[in-house]
C-alpha cells in the first residue's frame, strides 16, 4: 500500500530532502516550501523517520480540499476514516497553521477539527472518545490552511527529528541537528569522507557539527536514539517491522566501527569554554562516540597546535555573529584569525563559514567560491564556502588573475569606472543592506550597456547600436564590457547574463528570449520581500529596480490599508504592501505568465491568496468594472501597448488622464496614488493638478544607484485635493 506524505524541512533545504528521500526509495517527489510531497510505502515511512538527515516531520496526508468556512472545514475533518489510526481512549493535540477570512485564528481550526475527530469517534463507536493532551498526546493532527487548500495529516514522527536525543546540553545559540547535517551536505563532506578526509571544527560549541558528521561517517541512522515516534501509537503500526529496521540500522553501523576504528581520529574540534566543553563530551558520549572516534580539545583555536592530519578535509563552523551590541567590533578579529588557520595550516582544504554577518564574513578577505542561504531558525544567514589552495595552487591562480588582467585599454578604462561605482555605492548598499542594484548605466559614451547587479550574478543589457556604428566594432566593445565585468567583480563567465535591447518601447521589456527553465529563476532579497528574478529568459528579470524606493515607500505605507496595483507585472510592489501590513489587496495584469510568477513570489514570502488577489485582465475594463475602494494604489502603465488580448491600443500618453481619473474615483479620501511611468518625454496632463494634489516626487524614488538616469521614469503622488 502506498501513502500519500508530506515530509517538512527548514526553508532552504528542499532540494536536499528530495535527494534524500529519493535515496531512501520514496516516490512520486515534489518539492514545495518548506517540504516535499511523497508517496511511499510503510516501511519507506519508517525508513523516513529512521533515516532522514534533513526532515523535521513527516507527516501521513489523510485528506485535503478547499475550505470557505468553518463548516467545510468540519466537513474535510469529519469524512476521514480516524478509527482506522487511532484507538478508543487514545489522546490528541491537533496543531493547525494557517489562517483565512472564514478561519481567522488557528486555534479556532484546531478546535473545529478536534470537534471532527471526537464527533466521528462518538457516532460510529460507543466506546471512550479521544481526549486533548497539549502536553504528550499519543497523536498530533497537523492542519495546513493555504490559500487553495487545506491538508490535515497524521504526524507520525511525533517530536520533530531533528530531536535525535543525543543532545544533553548545548552552547548559547546551538545549530540544530538536521541544519548541520545540511551545511555539511552542502560542503561536501560525504565525498570527503569517502576519500579519507579529516573535518575540523575550530568553534565546536557543543558538538553538533561533529556528532552529525561522525554519524555520516558511522553510517549511523539519525533516528536510532529516539524512543518516542508518532508511529508507535499508530492503529496500523508494524511492531515487527521497526524492529527488524532498527536491528538492520545497528548492523550497519557495527560494520562502520569496525571498517574506521582503524583509520585515527578523522573529527576534531575546539570549544575554549569549560562549561560548554563538557556538554560537548557528554553529547558524544549519548551519541555512541568515544575520544578515539572524535577529539574536542579544550581550548581557543588561536592556541591550537593541529596534529598531523590528511591532505584533504573540511573545516566548517559556526561562530558568533556579532548579533549583540559591540560584538562585532572584537569578533572582526576572529573571523580573520579563522581564514589565518586555514590557510597556514590547512592548504588544499576547504573552509566552510556559517553567519548572517555579511561584514564578519567579508574580513576573511579569502574569495568564496560558492555560497548558500539558509535560515538558522529565524536568521537569515550564508553558508559561504571558500577553497584553500596550496602554494602552487596560488601560484597558477595569481598567474591567471595576471592574463585576466591584460584588458584592452577600453577595457581597462570601463573596470576602472566600475571598480569607482563600486566604492561610491558601497558605504550605501552596505547601509541599506541592498542585494540587487545598477552599477552602470552607459557612464562612458563608448559603452552604451546598463549593468545591474543581482547577488552574485550580473545582468547587462546593451543599448542597441545605430546602424552608423560597424557592427564589428560594436561587438568587439560588448566582448570588452563583458571581460571589464568579470574582472572588476572577480566573477566567472557563467554568472554574466547579456543581452541587447533598445530604449522604451513600451511591451517590449516583457518579450520572451527563450523558453524559461527552473534553474533559471534564483531569490533575491529586497528589504523584508524575497523575489524570484529571472535574468535569461526574458528581457527583463522580474523585477524594476528603479522602483525600489516606491516599493518600499509603499511598505511603510500599507499597514491596515486596501492596495491595488495595477499592471502588476510579477507584483513585487505588492509583496511589499502585504510585508507592510496591508489588509488586503489586488494585483491586475493581463499576462498569465506574469501572473504565475507573482503568485510564486507571494508564496515565497507565505502571503494568503484569499487576502492578496492577482486578477488576470485588461486594466482598463477592470477599472470601468471595479466597484472596490482602496486607500492606496499603485498605477505604473507600459508606454505603450498594442496587445492582442486588448480591445484598443493602449498610449501612456494619451490615455493617462483617464486612467488616473478613474483611480481617483476608487481611491479613499485620505488616500494616496502613485503613478509612474517610463516614456521620457512623457507630460502630465495639466488638467490633473487643477482637480487633485499632485506632486512629482520623481527625484525622490531613485536611490544613488539611478543617479545619471534621471529620466528613466516620472513618478507623481496624487491626492483628493480635500485630504
Amino acid at each position: 500500500m502506498q501513502y500519500p506524505l508530506f515530509i517538512t524541512c527548514p526553508a532552504g533545504i528542499e532540494s536536499l530532502l528530495k535527494e534524500e528521500l529519493h535515496a531512501l526509495g520514496l516516490t512520486e517527489l515534489k518539492e514545495t516550501v518548506t517540504g516535499v510531497f511523497a508517496s511511499a510505502t510503510q516501511e519507506q515511512i519508517y525508513l523516513a523517520c529512521l533515516w532522514s538527515r534533513l526532515a523535521n516531520r513527516v507527516l501521513l496526508v489523510l485528506a485535503s480540499g478547499p475550505v470557505n468556512d468553518r463548516e467545510s472545514l468540519y466537513e474535510l475533518a469529519r469524512k476521514i476514516p480516524w478509527m482506522d489510526h487511532m484507538r478508543s481512549g487514545q489522546t490528541l493535540r491537533v496543531d493547525f497553521h494557517g489562517t483565512s477570512a472564514a478561519i481567522r485564528h488557528s486555534q479556532f481550526g484546531a478546535m473545529v477539527v478536534k470537534d471532527a475527530i471526537v464527533d466521528c469517534f462518538v457516532e460510529k463507536s460507543s466506546s471512550e472518545r479521544p481526549d486533548v493532551d497539549l502536553k504528550q498526546p499519543d497523536h498530533r493532527i497537523n492542519v495546513r490552511l493555504s490559500p487553495k487548500r487545506c491538508y490535515i495529516a497524521l504526524d507520525l514522527s511525533g517530536d520533530s527529528l531533528h530531536k535525535r536525543a543525543y543532545r544533553i546540553g548545548g552552547g548559547a545559540a546551538p545549530i540544530k541537528e538536521n541544519l548541520a547535517a545540511a551545511l555539511l551536505l552542502r560542503a561536501g563532506w560525504p565525498e570527503l569522507m569517502h576519500e579519507g578526509g579529516t573535518l575540523v571544527d575550530p568553534t565546536c560549541g557543543s558538538a553538533t557539527f561533529l556528532i552529525e558528521a561522525a554519524m555520516m561517517l558511522f553510517d549511523c541512522a539519525p533516528g536510532r536514539l529516539r524512543k518516542e515516534n508518532g508511529f508507535l501509537q499508530w492503529r496500523q503500526h508494524d511492531a515487527a517491522l521497526w524492529l527488524k529496521l532498527l536491528e538492520a540500522a545497528k548492523e550497519r553501523r557495527d560494520t562502520a566501527f569496525r571498517v574506521h576504528n582503524d583509520a585515527g581520529v578523522r573529527l576534531i574540534g575546539c570549544e575554549a569554554d569549560d562549561r560548554v566543553w563538557q556538554q560537548a563530551q557528554r553529547n558524544l558520549r549519548a551519541a555512541g562516540f568515544n575520544e578515539q572516534q572524535v577529539v574536542v580539545e579544550k581550548c581557543r583555536f588561536q592556541d591550537w597546535t593541529p596534529p598531523q592530519l590528511s591532505d584533504s578535509g573540511l573545516i566548517l563552523c559556526n561562530p558568533p555573529y556579532g548579533m549583540r551590541l559591540g560584538e562585532a567590533d572584537r569578533l572582526d578579529i576572529e573571523y580573520r584569525e579563522l581564514a589565518v588557520l586555514a590557510t597556514e595550516q590547512f592548504p588544499g582544504w576547504r573552509l566552510g563559514i556559517l553567519s548572517s554577518n555579511t561584514a564578519l564574513l567579508g574580513e576573511t578577505r579569502l574569495r568564496y567560491e560558492r555560497r548558500y542561504k539558509i535560515m538558522n531558525g529565524a536568521i537569515p544567514c550564508e553558508l559561504r564556502l571558500y577553497p584553500i589552495l596550496t602554494e602552487d595552487a596560488r601560484q597558477e591562480a595569481a598567474e591567471k588573475a595576471t592574463e585576466r588582467k591584460a584588458l584592452s585599454e577600453g577595457a581597462q578604462m570601463l573596470k576602472n569606472r566600475l571598480l569607482k561605482n563600486l566604492r561610491r555605492l558601497k558605504p550605501w548598499r552596505e547601509r541599506e543592506g541592498i542585494e540587487c542594484y545598477r552599477l552602470y548605466d552607459a557612464d562612458l559614451p563608448e559603452y552604451a550597456a546598463a549593468i545591474d547587479v543581482y547577488g552574485e550574478q550580473v545582468h547587462v543589457q546593451e543599448y542597441q547600436a545605430p546602424q552608423t556604428i560597424d557592427p564589428q566594432k560594436a561587438r568587439s566593445r560588448m566582448r570588452e564590457v563583458e571581460a571589464a565585468v568579470c574582472s572588476a567583480l572577480e566573477i566567472d563567465a557563467a554568472q554574466l547574463h547579456v543581452k541587447v535591447r533598445q530604449r522604451n518601447r513600451g511591451q517590449q521589456q516583457y518579450e520572451r528570449l527563450q523558453a524559461p527553465r527552473e534553474a533559471d529563476y534564483f531569490v533575491v532579497r529586497e528589504g523584508r520581500a524575497r523575489c524570484r528574478v529571472n535574468l535569461v529568459s526574458y528581457l527583463d528579470t522580474g523585477m524594476f529596480l528603479d522602483h525600489r524606493p516606491l516599493r518600499l515607500r509603499i511598505a511603510e505605507e500599507a499597514q491596515g490599508k486596501r492596495f491595488l496595483n495595477l499592471f502588476c507585472y510579477t507584483a513585487t510592489a505588492t509583496v511589499h504592501a502585504a510585508l507592510g501590513g496591508a489588509q488586503k489587496s489586488v494585483s491586475v495584469d493581463m499576462s498569465n505568465t506574469y501572473l504565475a510568477w507573482a503568485e510564486q513570489n507571494f508564496t515565497l514570502n507565505h502571503l494568503n491568496l484569499r487576502t492578496h488577489e492577482l486578477v488576470r485582465a485588461d486594466v482598463t475594463e477592470w477599472l470601468a468594472a471595479c466597484r472596490q475602494g482602496f486607500d492606496l494604489i499603485m498605477l505604473d502603465p507600459p508606454s505603450f501597448s498594442n496587445s492582442k488580448k486588448m480591445r484598443d491600443a493602449f498610449d501612456v500618453q494619451r490615455d493617462h488622464r483617464a486612467l488616473v481619473e478613474r483611480c481617483m474615483e476608487l481611491l479613499s479620501p485620505e488616500g494616496t496614488l502613485y503613478f509612474s511611468n517610463n516614456l521620457r518625454s512623457f507630460k502630465l496632463d495639466p488638467s490633473l493638478s487643477n482637480r487633485y494634489r499632485v506632486e512629482n516626487i520623481t527625484a525622490a524614488t531613485l536611490d544613488m544607484d539611478f543617479s545619471r538616469n534621471t529620466k528613466i521614469h516620472q513618478c507623481y503622488r496624487i491626492r483628493h485635493a480635500s485630504s
